[in-house]
């Protein structure tokens, strides 16, 4: 039961420092790190032909398309990079499949403090 108790006050305390270091603008970049930049190519639709799941899709008489999107919002505002893909009719272009979105992880790089 005790044990319980301080996992308890360990958890409230975590919570209260993500609280707080969201509140301070530069505080979780310099604890943290910042998060890589996001890609240029933002929102547009691309044919994906390098990756084994593009050249499987290419075998099959399909194409593999890829795009990037970025949704506000997450644990300390950092956001989520979303992959959406689909596969269209290599011949008609039509969309055959809309596959699920895959959460991309970004990374942080630490900043060098002055």
């Amino acid at each position: 039961m005790f044990y319980a108790f301080l996992l308890g006050v360990a958890a409230a305390g975590g919570l209260i420092y993500l609280f707080i270091a969201g509140l301070y603008p530069g505080l979780k970049e310099e604890r943290f790190g910042v998060l890589e930049p996001l890609p240029s190519n933002l929102g547009k639709w691309q044919h994906d032909a390098e990756s084994e799941a593009g050249r499987a899709a290419s075998a099959d008489g399909k194409k593999l398309e890829v795009r990037l999107l970025f949704e506000e919002g997450g644990l300390l505002g950092s956001g989520k990079l979303l992959r959406q893909s689909r596969l269209r009719d290599a011949q008609s272009n039509e969309i055959i499949t809309v596959l699920a979105d895959e959460v991309v992880k970004r990374k942080r790089v630490r900043t060098v403090a002055h």
